[in-house]
């Protein structure tokens, strides 16, 4: 068997080393199967960039910032900003509760209040709707 550059012993070569090739190949399996694999930091990185900028929940919640929770906002009004949002954006805003979910991940637990559910945050620029 002849490779391009006209080495015509590499079958023979390759036969010698097979039982080091299948050690570094079940090893490799191994630590892809316990490991998986793990993705360059800058790939990884411009990936989790793109889904954010893709992400309407995402985009909406970077015009507000953190509040003491007793100052934060009610959960309807959150929810009614956030459609404002999608429709502006075209995009579609889901159910309340898929945004519940949402809110919850994003910021955690909201505190009970008289009024409704309030969630530690305010809008950056004071506006709302």
């Amino acid at each position: 068997m002849a490779t391009r550059d006209g080495d015509k012993d590499l079958l023979e070569k390759l036969q010698k080393e097979s039982q080091g090739i299948l050690c570094w190949l079940v090893a490799g399996a191994v630590a892809y199967l316990r490991d998986g694999l793990e993705p360059p930091i800058e790939v990884a990185s411009r990936t989790s960039s793109y889904f954010d900028e893709q992400d309407e929940f995402t985009q909406w919640l970077a015009g507000f910032e953190p509040a003491p929770a007793k100052e934060g906002m009610l959960s309807r009004e959150l929810f009614s900003d956030f459609q404002i949002h999608c429709f502006d954006t075209g995009a579609t805003a889901g159910s309340q509760i898929a945004f519940g979910k949402k809110i919850k991940k994003a910021v955690g637990e909201g505190m009970k209040s008289e009024r409704g559910m309030l969630y530690p945050l305010r809008t950056l620029n004071g506006d709302l709707f």
